[in-house]
């Protein structure tokens, strides 16, 4: 998602199955932003969402298909790499619990009115954005420990096969990383699966 201020001009919007009444202040509403909007009376495929930056859906509806209640269990009938806006007008537990299981980024009370439109998109795209960022480095991190495994394995090999101290052990890998212009987290799994069938001596030759 690109970067930017409170300016949505050109943003691209999809506002899916939703009241006439909302339906005409929400799109009333982009076209003094500047933002390019597209309804669908149904959900559509993800290819047809193709650009979108973020969609707005009514909590409330049934949808035509039925699909909607779909949205969170078929990644290939919705695009959900996106921040999603909820209109909410019944607070119903199931129906809450169901809208919070599609990790919404913001919302807005039915009926919809022109004052809330805007800080539901910023706060929407602000809050995506931070989400997409905790994941991410999640990942790493998760990358990094299940990496960490391996290079306490290779140094545990190294200093049983060849006798080194722990931070000799490490400095070797280090220098390999170094030679093989690769990550330590790469050599060391490499010499752990090696050392276990012939011993780590026959994985550094």
């Amino acid at each position: 998602m690109r970067k930017q201020g409170l300016s949505f001009r050109d943003f691209k919007v999809a506002v899916l199955h939703c009241e006439i009444n909302d339906r005409r202040t929400l799109l009333r509403h982009f076209a003094r932003l500047g933002v390019e909007a597209a309804y669908h009376e149904d959900v559509p495929l993800a290819k047809a969402l193709a650009g979108v930056e973020a969609i707005f859906f009514d909590g409330d509806a049934s949808l035509p298909s039925s699909k909607l209640p779909e949205m969170s269990k078929s990644p290939e009938m919705f695009w959900t790499d996106v921040p999603l806006i909820a209109l909410v007008g019944s607070e119903a537990p199931s129906r809450l619990e169901w809208i919070l299981s599609l990790n919404i980024s913001a919302f807005l009370i039915k009926p919809v009115r022109s004052v809330g439109v805007l800080t539901a998109l910023a706060v929407a795209s602000r809050e995506f954005q931070l989400r997409k960022a905790l994941r991410a480095r999640i990942e790493r991190l998760e990358e990094r420990l299940q990496g960490r495994r391996f290079v306490v394995s290779a140094q545990l090999a190294l200093m049983r096969d060849h006798g080194l101290s722990e931070a000799d052990a490490f400095a070797r890998l280090r220098r390999l990383a170094m030679e093989g212009r690769t990550t330590i987290e790469a050599i060391s799994i490499g010499i752990t699966a090696r050392s276990t069938d012939g011993g780590a001596r026959r994985a550094l030759g």
